[in-house]
């Protein structure tokens, strides 16, 4: 939903049921998403009641903001802790994003191939943003007829097909390097790891899945 006229300031805003079972524990969770009203209320605020699945005998609540902290009740004892603190985190597992500038970047990078749909959008031009959008689309239609006519299989270099199915609306593509532990600045292994995120420039070249007229007009930009 897109909301905030009343203050001058349009946001999207979120608002829902939901219900989550769990046959192990034998409870379920009801819970609401909800937003500002005129008089009360904050956005993006959760109610949640977890009780024995079929009944209304409520034995936790959920209260909190989804974007903030979430806190749990026992309807018991009437205690209540932190169940989720975003900041908390964030703290521990949020890095900031860094990106080299567009010129500094390999052709075949996404902010660099779409720097000119982005240079449109960002000067409300929407007419450009269209026709270079169209250029990058029908010269991905001419790189795939390119590749059919050679017999060249597109292969991808970061992702992988691991059920190896053949038809591609079935593929669940999956990215080749993972990491599922949470972000430790400093740590080996995570020093490791991007590491061997920065070789993939050395070891396993890209290039552009376009024809060959707009991989020479993007490579001399």
């Amino acid at each position: 939903m897109l909301g905030g006229f009343s203050w001058g300031r349009c946001e999207w805003r979120w608002r829902a049921t939901s219900k989550s079972r769990v046959k192990k524990t034998g409870l379920e969770m009801n819970g609401t998403y909800k937003n500002k009203g005129y008089f009360s209320g904050e956005n993006n605020s959760i109610e949640a009641k977890i009780a024995p699945i079929g009944t209304k005998d409520t034995i936790y609540k959920i209260n909190g903001r989804w974007d903030r902290e979430l806190t749990l009740e026992e309807k018991k004892t009437k205690s209540t802790r932190v169940l989720l603190d975003i900041a908390a985190e964030k703290s521990q597992s949020f890095h900031p994003l860094t990106i080299d500038q567009d010129s500094n970047q390999q052709v075949y990078e996404s902010r660099r191939v779409w720097q000119h749909v982005s240079k449109a959008i960002r000067a409300n031009n929407h007419d450009a943003a269209a026709v270079q959008k169209s250029k990058l689309e029908d010269g991905q239609r001419a790189g795939k007829k390119e590749r059919e006519e050679r017999g060249e299989e597109w292969v991808p270099r970061l992702f992988e097909n691991p059920e190896g199915h053949t038809d591609h609306s079935s593929i669940k593509w999956r990215f080749k390097f993972q990491r599922s532990a949470p972000f430790q600045q400093g740590d080996v292994d995570e020093e490791a790891f991007d590491q061997e995120i920065r070789n993939l420039h050395q070891t396993h070249p890209g290039q552009l899945a376009v024809g060959r007229e707009l991989a020479a007009e993007l490579a001399s930009q």
